[in-house]
């Protein structure tokens, strides 16, 4: 379907919308059809059809916008304007159209664009409304800096503008003028005197249009006291007086009044959020939340204008800012009307996108931190706001979410301790996996965890997903050995196992590694079961080291990696001093170890560990500390966990929990005679897989094994 047939059919009243919404997309999904609607737009008549056939185009030009910004067909499409703005049959709407719809997409091209600039320098006399209007879109754009650049050309189409007579271009030129305030260079006080002469000539039709553009506090005083028509200049000098205690009579003293109106016009045509204080401060009334959300809401007509000047009461610590979040049900009412600005929509956003969002969340968070235990339905209002702080954070980019991060933290510091401790660990999580290792928040984040909710999550699970993201730095292994410092007794051998197999597997970090583990075990102070499994560790590389050059030519980082353990640092520690003494003087103890790694005809490559897990070869998967190997020498001497038994309750896929089983501790108490008997009835070493758990139907006893059954009748025979 040709675009000026669908943009006809848009305008029926009985249209098919699905076939409309199908055939827009078709249009859409074509970037040469930008072409086509600048040729449509050149022969267009009907200004109606002409805003429908403009508004495709603009949807083009946003879609493919970062496509063609940096090639020549952006400069085709500039050229393309231009040529419609000068064929005279295109209506002047049409015209206006396409400069208030499509000029504020082309952003800070049009300050670059010196065809646009020239076109108007030469055409403005004949064209002035659209010449006024180009000017306006570009002064809501124009900077200090090139400024100087179009001067003279606002300054020519300002007095063009009033020389007309003309009602409709005259409110244009005020507009302009009230754009260009904003710049010291220009001297305004001729020009409000001009708009000011022709508004007492016609009070009625003149003087609240120019001050909506000029001076728009007015504008919004007038509308708020709902003063009659024939007053208007009367009530003007009140509300002038009101906010600035000048006092200044029209009638009286006209050159005086326009000259009170120029020397206070940043406060009564406000470019910031802090030029509003002097007005807010005049006319601010309780119901405080109907005048900032409702009232002065709909007089702005623009919602981001709005939360700026809430953010720098707030930034100010102003009475006014405390006046309305204190206010009963105005976070609430502030939230519904900003939460959805919180939703991230993708796209290339600049800085201010997120400043804004920033903004908001701002001031949600410390209105409802601050007014916790009065919110009603509090708790899905954190919940919400919760969820989209993360998505902000992760779809941001890296430098503009760590506000977000900190305002999660502040948010959650508040909140958290009203929920569950499962909710409370399952947010944590959420955290955890979303801020990836790498990203400068990912500290703060840790640090907050471990300061305040340590009890509610896992730590020796938070450093395994930690080390599954990956290191960036060597800021990633301070979390590593975090455990110790907080003497988390499980989590600390969980550290040091996933050390060791950095030291083994990771080439770039071997050394951060090793330096890392020798803090790691100075600060576990020696604890019994990081020894023993660390004693074991240097055991079963040496030997994987030792196997892997007999059967592979190629050169392995094996020595490297004994150069490094060997080294004064690690020989510094007691225990691992006397296990390498022990493994120079005892050749047997390699031999044992290569004997075992032959049998069990394990992947070279992981050795010592067992496949991808952190289980050495020869360990079984519920021992984690106080097994030594057959040899061995360590704290645990002799002895054998009780939990290395079968037990009933156990499932049946014992390598589905092989991983967590080998960070338990065997804390459960168990009957010191019950324990000594499974061991005498199973005889299980540890540094042995477990036998086949014997299978049982229910009501029956359990049918052992025939070599379970000889070692049972011998074990007998002893006894």
């Amino acid at each position: 379907m040709k675009i000026r047939e669908l943009c006809v059919e848009t305008l029926q009243k009985n249209q098919n919308e699905t076939v409309i919404f199908d055939n827009s997309n078709q249009i859409l999904s074509k970037k040469d059809n930008i072409d086509i609607c600048f040729d449509e737009l050149k022969t267009e008549n009907d200004p109606t059809v002409g805003r429908v056939e403009i508004n495709f185009l603009r949807q083009l030009i946003e879609k493919y916008y970062n496509e063609i910004a940096q090639s020549n067909y952006f400069n085709y499409i500039l050229n393309r304007i231009i040529q419609i703005f000068q064929i005279e049959e295109v209506p002047n709407i049409i015209k206006t159209d396409i400069v208030e719809i499509i000029f504020p997409i082309l952003s800070n091209k049009l300050l670059s664009w010196t065809e646009l600039q020239e076109f108007v320098n030469n055409s403005y006399k004949e064209k002035i409304d659209l010449s006024l209007s180009i000017m306006i879109q570009i002064t809501n754009i124009l900077t200090d800096k090139n400024f100087d650049s179009y001067k003279e050309i606002i300054i020519n189409i300002i007095n063009s503008g009033f020389e007309t007579q003309n009602f409709e271009t005259i409110i244009k030129t005020t507009n302009l003028i009230g754009n260009i305030s904003k710049f010291k260079e220009v001297e305004l006080i001729s020009y409000y005197k001009k708009a000011f002469e022709l508004a007492k000539l016609n009070e009625q039709n003149y003087l609240l249009p120019m001050l909506k553009n000029m001076f728009p506090v007015l504008y919004l005083c007038t509308q708020l006291e709902n003063s009659t028509e024939e007053k208007y200049f009367k009530f003007i000098c009140e509300i002038i007086f009101k906010i600035t205690n000048e006092t200044v009579d029209f009638e009286s003293d006209f050159e005086q009044s326009i000259n009170t109106l120029s020397k206070y016009s940043s406060i009564l045509n406000p470019k910031s959020p802090k030029d509003y204080i002097p007005f807010l401060k005049a006319y601010s009334k309780p119901p405080y939340s109907e005048f900032y959300l409702v009232t002065l809401s709909k007089l702005i007509q623009d919602p981001m204008t709005l939360v700026r000047i809430i953010s720098e009461l707030k930034f100010s610590n102003s009475n006014l800012y405390q006046d309305f979040h204190n206010e009963r049900g105005s976070p609430e009412k502030f939230f519904d009307m900003y939460c959805t600005y919180l939703v991230y929509q993708i796209g290339a956003y600049d800085d201010s996108y997120w400043e804004i969002r920033l903004m908001i969340a701002d001031l949600l968070v410390d209105m409802i931190t601050k007014h916790i235990n009065s919110i009603v339905l509090v708790d899905p209002m954190i919940n919400f706001l919760r969820i989209k702080l993360v998505g902000l954070i992760t779809d941001s980019p890296m430098n503009n979410s760590i506000p977000f991060i900190r305002l999660l933290l502040l948010l959650d510091k508040a909140t958290l301790s009203r929920q569950t401790p499962e909710i409370i660990g399952r947010r944590l999580n959420t955290l955890l996996n979303n801020i990836k290792n790498g990203h400068p928040g990912n500290q703060m984040i840790i640090k907050f965890i471990t300061k305040y909710y340590l009890n509610s999550i896992d730590l020796s699970e938070v450093i395994k997903s930690k080390y599954k993201q990956g290191l960036f730095s060597t800021s990633d292994f301070e979390i590593l050995i975090l455990p110790m410092r907080l003497f988390e007794k499980k989590a600390s051998l969980t550290s040091i196992k996933l050390l060791s197999n950095l030291l083994v597997t990771h080439e770039l970090w071997r050394k951060s590694a090793g330096y890392f583990l020798t803090k790691a075990i100075l600060s576990s102070q020696y604890q019994d079961d990081v020894s023993d499994w660390f004693s074991k560790f240097i055991l079963d590389l040496e030997a994987s080291i030792r196997y892997r050059k007999s059967v592979s030519n190629e050169m392995v980082d094996g020595d490297l990696i004994l150069q490094i353990l060997r080294s004064k640092g690690f020989k510094q520690i007691n225990f691992i001093s006397e296990r390498f003494d022990e493994i120079d003087s005892d050749e047997q103890l390699i031999e044992n170890q290569i004997e075992l790694i032959k049998k069990g005809k394990f992947d070279v490559q992981n050795l010592p560990f067992k496949g991808d897990t952190l289980n050495l070869f020869d360990e079984t998967p519920s021992a984690t500390g106080k097994g030594k190997g057959k040899k061995g020498k360590g704290k645990g001497k002799g002895k054998k966990r009780a939990d290395s038994v079968p037990k009933k309750d156990e499932k049946k896929d014992s390598k589905k929990n092989a991983a967590s089983d080998n960070e338990e501790d065997g804390k459960q108490p168990v009957h010191k005679e019950k324990a000594k008997k499974d061991e005498v009835k199973y005889e299980i070493k540890l540094d042995q897989p477990l036998p086949p758990r014997p299978k049982r139907k229910k009501g029956k006893k359990p049918v052992l094994t025939s070599e379970l059954i000889k070692k049972q009748k011998e074990q007998q025979e002893k006894a």
